[in-house]
C-alpha cells in the first residue's frame, strides 16, 4: 500500500538520524536496518524491532511535519493519509477511558476531521503513535477491531478507512471478485442460459477458458494465474461461510441447494478448498456467491458476525486478506 510504504520509509528515515544525532557511526546504523539473516530488513521490520524506539515524541514530531508539508511530493493527497492515520488512532484508541477523540471521529465529518489533523499538533503525533503501535501489535489491533464490530460501531471506522484509501484503487480481493462476477455477466449480456453461463464461468477454473482475459491483461503470466484462481475460490467459499453461518441468502428445502450451502461450511472449517463434481451443485455454490456480491449489507453483517462469535480463525485460513474486504462496505450498514 502506497501511504503504509511512505509512513514506514520516513518513519525508518527519521530513526536512523536520530541515532545519527546520537553520535551512531553510519555502520552501527546500517546495522540497525539488517535482519537476522544479514539481509537488508523491510522498513517495516525495521520499526517493529526497534518499536519502543521509533515510538519517540520527536520522530512523531518530524514525522507529522514532514507529511503535512511533502506528502503531495509524493503524489499522495493529505485526505488520504489523515483517513489512514485517523482509522489506525479510532481503532488503537477505541476502548480506552479518555474517549473524547474517539466520540468526535465518531460525530464529525470527513473535513472537520481533516482540519483537525492539520491544526492540532499533538492530535497529528497522537495518529503518529497508534500506527506505530498497530503495526506493531497485530493481536491487539486484532482484538480491538473485533470489539468495534461487536458494538455494531464500524461506520466510524469504515468510513476512515474508505478515505485512506488511494483514489482509484481496487483492492486485490475486489478485483479477483469481479473477475469472476465480470465472466458471468459476459455470459448473460450474450444471451447464455443461466446453467449455461454457470457453467462456461466454472471453465475459466477448470480449463482456462476465459473471453475476457482480465488476468491476463495484468500481465500475470500462467503459474500466476493459477495460484490466484486458486485464491479466489478461497474468496468465493470464504464468503459463502460467513454467510452460512448468519442465515444464508439462499432458504430453500431442497437438498441440493441446502447441501450447496453446507459444503462451504465443512470446506473453509478444513481448509481444503475445492471444486465440487457434481455439476448442479457447484452451479448452486458459483450462483450464490454471484448474488451475494450485491448484497453489501449483508456482507458487512456476516462479517459483525464472523468477529462476534470468534470465527476470524477460520475465516483467515481461506481469506488471510479478509481486512480488505471491510474497506469496500457502506459506511451506514
Amino acid at each position: 500500500m502506497k501511504i503504509e510504504s511512505f509512513l514506514n520509509e520516513i518513519l525508518v528515515d527519521f530513526y536512523c538520524n536520530l541515532c545519527s544525532l546520537n553520535g551512531m557511526s553510519e555502520e552501527e546504523i546500517e546495522n540497525l536496518c539488517m535482519n537476522a539473516d544479514g539481509l537488508e530488513a523491510s522498513d517495516k521490520e525495521v520499526i517493529t524491532f526497534y518499536a519502543d524506539d521509533i515510538n519517540d515524541e520527536m520522530i512523531q514530531d518530524e514525522v507529522y511535519w514532514y507529511i503535512k508539508d511533502n506528502c503531495d511530493e509524493f503524489d499522495i493527497p493529505l485526505a488520504n493519509i489523515v483517513g489512514f492515520l485517523t482509522s489506525k488512532y479510532f481503532i488503537y484508541n477505541y476502548d480506552n477511558k479518555n474517549k473524547k477523540l474517539v466520540d468526535y471521529l465518531k460525530t464529525h465529518t470527513i473535513d472537520d476531521i481533516i482540519e483537525m489533523f492539520q491544526e492540532d499538533d499533538e492530535f497529528g503525533r497522537e495518529t503518529i503513535e497508534a500506527y506505530i503501535h498497530c503495526i506493531t501489535n497485530e493481536t491487539l489491533y486484532m482484538e480491538k477491531r473485533k470489539k468495534i464490530f461487536a458494538n455494531n460501531d464500524q461506520s466510524t471506522l469504515l468510513k476512515l478507512e474508505t478515505l485512506g484509501i488511494e483514489e482509484n484503487v481496487i483492492t486485490l480481493n475486489e478485483l479477483l471478485r469481479n473477475v469472476i462476477c465480470n465472466l458471468y455477466n459476459f455470459y448473460i449480456s450474450n444471451a447464455y442460459p443461466d446453467i449455461d453461463a454457470l457453467n462456461y464461468t466454472w471453465k475459466f477454473f477448470t480449463d482456462n477458458f476465459d473471453p475476457l482475459g482480465e488476468l491476463d491483461k495484468l500481465g500475470f503470466d500462467q503459474r500466476t494465474k493459477s495460484a490466484y484462481k486458486q485464491y479466489m475460490l478461497c474468496l468465493m467459499y470464504s464468503d459463502l461461510y460467513e454467510d452460512a453461518c448468519n442465515e444464508s441468502i439462499i432458504q430453500s428445502e431442497n437438498y441440493d441447494d441446502r447441501l450447496a450451502n453446507v459444503i462451504p461450511l465443512v470446506m473453509t472449517q478444513l481448509g481444503m478448498i475445492t471444486i465440487p463434481k457434481e455439476e448442479g451443485i457447484r452451479n448452486r455454490i458459483l450462483k450464490h456467491f454471484i448474488l451475494l456480491q450485491d448484497e453489501i449489507e449483508k456482507k458487512c453483517s456476516n462479517r459483525r458476525n464472523t468477529y462476534k462469535e470468534n470465527r476470524i480463525g477460520v475465516l483467515k485460513k481461506v481469506n488471510p486478506t479478509f481486512i480488505l474486504d471491510e474497506l469496500t462496505f457502506k459506511t451506514n450498514s
